[in-house]
């Protein structure tokens, strides 16, 4: 692995890579982010992928995009939530120690959930399927996994919010926007494929869909800015946990146990076990 360092309008930016489905990626650039001994300011959890937002969104659901990570998780799950879980677990010293410092500023960690939050099971998470052992579980969706995760990202953060009260380290999440990327890739691909194998039908059924679902997309620009507010408003303005909207606009999430805190305290403890399985995965 390599750091790559890029002037960027007469900015020193500087990338090291980093695979949020692989522990030993996310360990290996925690340790060359180590050798860099600089503060850190911000944490932003915005790696993400959606094999599908679900039937919610696009109007059916789609099964082809089960996967697991290295370590065994269900992809959505692995790479959205346990990832970030384990980057934040590696780095929350960092930004302590930065808050710690920095007497007139904080520290802040801003997770990109979704609006899709609402899609998550109605239990809101199927723990036992984080790490399915005989291939994908009978009751997998594409959606509904995805929603899983995005949940994940809204209730972690809330609860990181409490355990890093008056530390300095401010904790925020946001459903961005939907945005013009490539995170809708893989859904594009299926529904293509089911074009080709079921007819002139499906390809205008699902030319539909994709032209209602693409009516509502934001440039990436404008993706960006809950995000940005979220990192560099003044910290009074802000609610320490909260769940924005675009563009910095405070709600409530949609699933009706977002704000279950027998549910978050459960989350806390599910993601530690999944972090110690698959730290030991790794060594």
């Amino acid at each position: 692995m390599q750091k790559i360092k890029q002037e960027v309008e007469g900015a020193n930016v500087q990338y090291l890579p980093l695979d949020l489905a692989s522990f030993d990626s996310i360990k290996q650039f925690v340790d060359m982010y180590h050798e860099l001994d600089i503060d850190l300011n911000l944490l932003l959890l915005n790696a993400g992928v959606m094999k599908s937002p679900g039937a919610q969104f696009i109007g059916q659901e789609l099964q082809a995009g089960f996967d697991m990570t290295k370590e065994g998780f269900e992809y959505h799950i692995g790479v959205n939530h346990i990832g970030h879980a384990y980057l934040t677990k590696l780095l929350l010293n960092d930004l302590k120690n930065t808050a710690t410092k920095k007497k007139t500023s904080d520290a802040r960690i801003v997770s990109v959930s979704s609006m899709a939050e609402g899609g998550a099971p109605d239990v809101g998470f199927v723990f036992k399927d984080w790490n399915p052992i005989d291939g994908m579980p009978e009751q997998y969706e594409d959606g509904i996994a995805y929603g899983q995760s995005k949940l994940a990202n809204y209730i972690y953060a809330k609860e990181l919010s409490l355990q890093l009260n008056e530390t300095g380290v401010s904790v925020y999440s946001c459903h961005p926007g939907i945005i013009k990327s490539d995170l809708s890739r893989y859904m594009e691909k299926e529904l293509n494929k089911q074009t080709e194998e079921q007819g002139e039908v499906v390809k205008f059924l699902n030319n539909i869909l994709m032209m209602a679902f693409e009516s509502t997309i934001m440039d990436v620009q404008t993706g960006a800015m809950t995000q940005l507010h979220l990192a560099t408003a003044e910290q009074e303005s802000l609610v320490n946990g909260g769940f924005y909207h675009p563009i910095g606009r405070l709600v409530k999430p949609s699933h009706p146990l977002s704000e279950d805190d027998a549910l978050r305290e459960k989350l806390w403890i599910e993601t530690e076990k999944a972090i110690e399985r698959g730290s030991n995965y790794s060594a």
